[in-house]
């Protein structure tokens, strides 16, 4: 497992993870896919502090703080 500073190409990963996670995938991509975005664009502007998790390659989340 590494822990690493956020890069762009992150965020369609971590998107994909709140989709998961809040259940918003559960409405279809068509409105899972913009709420998830949204969301996570307002937690990364609220935060002062982002980690990204991953392992063997992949994204597997992140930890934010303010």
């Amino acid at each position: 497992m590494i822990l690493r500073g956020l890069e762009d190409s992150d965020l369609d990963a971590l998107s994909d993870i709140v989709s998961v996670t809040w259940e918003m995938d559960s409405y279809g991509n068509s409105i899972a896919k913009p709420a998830s975005d949204a969301y996570l664009q307002s937690c990364i502007r609220r935060s002062d502090f982002i980690r990204v998790i991953e392992e063997d390659g992949q994204v597997a989340g992140c930890v934010m703080a303010g």
